[in-house]
């Protein structure tokens, strides 16, 4: 019994350090390519403001899931240190 619940534990572990990992990988991801759309926006400012009216839907949505992403990240980082 106790080898069995200790081989499931490991095995929790190691997916959650594979989720951190994961979680980290998509965190890098959208910041480059926030930086990359801020940096090429910079010279267009009207076309900026124009893009962001009208795709107001999608980028409310990048940001509510680049936010679920920061909280799974977060979260899984916490369990690792219990």
């Amino acid at each position: 019994m106790f080898n069995k619940s200790h081989r499931i534990l490991k095995e929790r572990l190691q997916d959650r350090k594979e989720w951190v990992e994961y979680f980290s990988e998509c965190l890098l991801h959208h910041n480059i390519n926030d930086k990359v759309t801020n940096e090429f926006y910079k010279e267009r400012p009207i076309l900026s403001f124009i893009f962001m009216i009208y795709f107001l839907p999608i980028n409310l949505a990048k940001y509510l899931s680049k936010l679920k992403i920061s909280h799974y990240h977060n979260k899984c980082k916490k369990r690792l240190r219990f």
